[in-house]
């Protein structure tokens, strides 16, 4: 089957050879007879340096291989040569090759660095220090009142109380800076923060249930509610086979299924004020007595007692008039707004005190490297087009250690179908360097699944599973199997574990098949 000219998604579990996968793609394009690849136009990265060298390592096996076969093929003589300078190596290797070559435009030293964390973790605490300490007095100089009340009318200080208990207690310099390296991770950065303070006064002046935090809310009790008016109607033929039982629980049965379906339909109108006076008007009522207790009665009942203590979370949920909640947002807003002013002053402080001493950090340089290929619009730059027209591969592997800012990079130098991604959805749940587990997810959902050797049209992309563990003895493969798919159920939306995705026992002489 060949997927060239397809970006293509290998969905490998452990112990499968997913790496291997990758190298015999490479080299299958190095050696193929008729349209031979070239290893000056590959870009090949992975994570660690040792994995770097590993593939290396490989490739020079097979070229070497290769020559043995046909020692005067001037192709595979050049390939072989081309290997010590080819592009080989770690993701943050390759961001800073293409960010030193851009120094004069970035603005940095030619012999710039990437700075230790004992060597930046006290710069930072010391800029960011300083600043705390300017932005407190400089909001309670701008508060209206004096003594006490300016504590309570400040700011700054309000938003500080917000991320900490006790703003004293030495963990705030840490709260801050996991918030700020956190957003580093997102191409817009800390302007999530001033594009959230908008989004969030615009949606104080409509309905809570259309704001995004609110359609969540509303998503998950439309659920509830389907499940329980679903179940009451199941329920209501097997009551009624029992005309006595029915008799004695018809009334508060019926009371119960009018009060599901008007939440219900509160919760489809999208009507927070409707739905909120609801969820107090529950009619508790008394369970009647009922001697002998059929299997549909006893059903019912566990049904009621659950609902009851399920409701207490319910009100909890809507127990705010939308007058509040609309003022909460505004608040949240003005925090937000904030936030993205101190960090913004920060972020520019701290870059310049690096600059001046020829220091970056590993984010620098992503971040850097983001700017040079992508324009305010985010459409790509000359540059970026430039780059990019230098490979004709791009292969990626761990794909599932992936963060936003990599993603959109990588995205724009394999536009055309040029990118090979490995990964494996299992391990992405660690959230490994910052990754975003959703980004490999997704593009499983996204892509087509290559089942059959002959299906081969793929719109947008190709997925490819790969389960059969060659590793591991049979009864790991069952254990493993029993484990992840129960754990992962819970996270069906955001990794959307699949059947596929359950290993194959393959280590046996026997034939590979799915565990029962």
């Amino acid at each position: 089957m060949r997927l060239h000219g397809k970006t293509l998604l290998v969905s490998a579990a452990a112990g499968s050879g997913k790496t291997s996968v990758l190298t015999e793609r490479i080299i299958r394009s190095l050696t193929d007879r008729e349209h031979p690849a070239d290893l000056s136009r590959m870009l090949i990265v992975t994570f660690t340096r040792a994995a770097a060298a590993e593939l290396k390592g490989r490739i020079a096996e097979a070229l070497s291989r290769a020559m043995a076969e046909y020692p005067n093929d001037p192709h595979l003589q050049r390939q072989l040569f081309l290997l010590g300078s080819a592009q080989i190596s770690t993701i943050d290797s390759f961001f800073q090759k293409a960010v030193r070559a851009n120094f004069e435009q970035l603005g940095l030293p030619s012999s710039f660095r990437i700075a230790d964390d004992s060597e930046i973790a006290p710069l930072c605490t010391e800029i960011l220090d300083g600043l705390i300490e300017e932005y407190y007095q400089r909001h309670e100089r701008s508060s209206s009142t004096g003594g006490f009340s300016a504590i309570k009318e400040n700011p700054f200080a309000k938003t500080l109380d917000h991320l900490m208990s006790n703003r004293s207690d030495g963990k705030l310099d840490h709260a801050l800076l996991d918030l700020q390296r956190a957003f580093a991770s997102y191409p817009e950065g800390i302007t999530l923060l001033h594009e959230c303070a908008e989004r969030l006064r615009r949606e104080a002046e409509d309905d809570y249930f259309r704001s995004t935090h609110g359609r969540a809310v509303r998503r998950h009790l439309e659920e509830q509610f389907s499940a329980c008016c679903t179940l009451l109607e199941e329920l209501e033929e097997q009551l009624k086979t029992d005309p006595d039982a029915w008799r004695k629980l018809s009334g508060l049965f019926c009371s119960d299924c009018d009060y599901c379906r008007a939440m219900l339909e509160a919760l489809e109108k999208e009507h927070y004020p409707q739905a909120s006076l609801l969820s107090v008007s529950f009619v508790k009522g008394t369970f009647p007595t009922i001697k002998e207790k059929s299997a549909a009665v006893l059903s019912y009942q566990a049904w009621r007692t659950k609902f009851k203590k399920d409701l207490e979370k319910v009100q909890e949920l809507l127990h705010w008039m939308p007058e509040e909640i609309a003022d909460q947002m505004r608040r949240t807003a003005d925090f937000c707004e904030m936030l993205h002013t101190f960090f913004a002053e920060y972020e520019a402080r701290l870059l310049a005190e690096k600059k001046t001493r020829g220091i970056l950090e590993y984010n620098d340089v992503r971040a850097m490297l983001f700017s040079l290929l992508n324009e305010p619009d985010g459409s790509p730059t000359p540059f970026a087009r430039s780059l990019a027209a230098q490979y004709d591969a791009v292969y990626i592997d761990e794909y599932q250690d992936i963060d936003t800012v990599q993603d959109c990079i990588f995205s724009t130098l394999g536009e055309g179908g040029k990118r090979f991604m490995v990964g494996d959805i299992k391990q992405s749940i660690y959230s490994f360097r910052g990754a975003e587990p959703s980004i490999f997810a997704g593009y499983r959902q996204k892509f087509t699944p290559i089942k059959e050797v002959e299906q081969v049209t793929c719109e947008g992309g190709c997925c490819v599973f790969m389960s059969e563990n060659f590793r591991c003895d049979r009864d790991i493969i069952h254990f493993t199997n029993a484990v992840c798919g129960y754990a992962f159920e819970v996270c069906t939306d955001s990794l959307g574990y699949q059947r596929e995705d359950d290993l194959i026992y393959s280590k046996g002489p026997e034939r590979p098949s799915h565990p029962a």
